[in-house]
């Protein structure tokens, strides 16, 4: 953000400067900002095969409840999670 206040303030001064030939200004900046990461974005899937497809659903329903339950128990609030 100061960098583009910077820029934009030669900018705005260079003109009336340039008109009137006196000396030049430059600037140069650099900006840098750390922050630790909020967010992870994982996709996963869950496959099962049985003799039925309600038998297989059952399995995956299991399976990805107990994801869930890790996540959950890890902290992460159900808000957070989309499925």
């Amino acid at each position: 953000m100061r960098l583009i206040v910077l820029i934009s303030l030669v900018f705005a001064l260079s003109g009336p400067l340039a008109a009137q030939e006196r000396a030049q200004i430059s600037v140069t900046g650099t900006g840098r900002v750390e922050a630790a990461p909020d967010m992870a974005t994982l996709t996963l899937g869950v496959i099962h095969q049985a003799k039925t497809a309600a038998a297989a659903m059952d399995q995956v329903s299991g399976d990805v409840a107990a994801v869930l339950a890790q996540l959950a128990a890890a902290g992460i609030e159900g808000r957070d999670i989309q499925t």
